[in-house]
């Protein structure tokens, strides 16, 4: 069941620290202190080499774990925040993580469009039932949005594979980043007319028909965390 966490289900807030307190502790680690993926049932590494930000939390909201992208997505300024074992928020942010919190504890599927300044970070808050295999006591999990862009290594593997040159997989990169010819000619330094050479290269490369057919193509490229390290065979 999915449950849109923009109109208030529940009148008064979320007595959380209640609930921890007779919630009882993980069993695996203690709460302050992240449980590996293999330690919850999940396989090894699994969760590490994805682009996507997963967080797991147990019945009391307590953080059991957060993938590499889930910590760099939670930096300092991020409307969801990662602080000795709890997600924070500010006070409108952290009552719409709760409720959806709880709302996962009878089934339900939450999806959070959480602001903070300028910054906005999309959250799916998706319920573990007993029969998802993932056990020290993980009862929902959080997924959150990227950016839209491909991620850095999963663009580099991209480029390698369709035989582009350093400078085209740059051009690439800049367009992934938004920018037009003419900007991407002045931040290189050279002529427009070569820009547009090199994006007609990598169309042809690539088997692009236009610009955006290609920025459709890396834009489904599989998720792989920029912190990956293992090389292409």
């Amino acid at each position: 069941m999915y449950t849109e966490t923009d109109t208030a289900t529940f009148a008064q807030p979320v007595n959380w620290q209640a609930l921890r307190a007779a919630a009882p502790a993980p069993q695996l680690q203690p709460p302050t202190q992240q449980v590996h993926p293999a330690a919850l049932g999940l396989p090894l590494q699994l969760l590490d080499v994805v682009d996507i930000g997963v967080l797991l939390v147990d019945v009391a909201a307590r953080l059991l774990y957060a993938n590499p992208a889930a910590r760099l997505a939670c930096q300092e300024g991020a409307p969801l925040a990662l602080c000795q074992g709890q997600l924070h928020g500010n006070p409108q942010t952290q009552q719409r993580v709760d409720t959806a919190l709880l709302a996962a504890q009878r089934g339900q599927w939450s999806m959070l469009s959480l602001r903070r300044g300028s910054r906005t970070q999309a959250v799916a808050v998706v319920p573990l039932g007993s029969n998802s295999g993932i056990g020290g006591g993980a009862t929902a999990a959080l997924l959150l949005g990227s950016d839209g862009r491909p991620s850095r290594l999963a663009l580099q593997f991209f480029s390698q594979n369709s035989g582009l040159t350093p400078a085209e997989a740059a051009v690439l990169d800049a367009l992934c980043a938004g920018l037009k010819p003419a900007q991407i000619a002045l931040a290189g330094g050279v002529a427009v007319c070569t820009v547009r050479s090199q994006i007609s290269a990598v169309r042809a490369k690539t088997g692009a028909r236009s610009v955006s057919d290609l920025l459709r193509t890396v834009g489904g490229l599989p998720p792989i965390a920029r912190h990956t390290t293992q090389a292409l065979a």
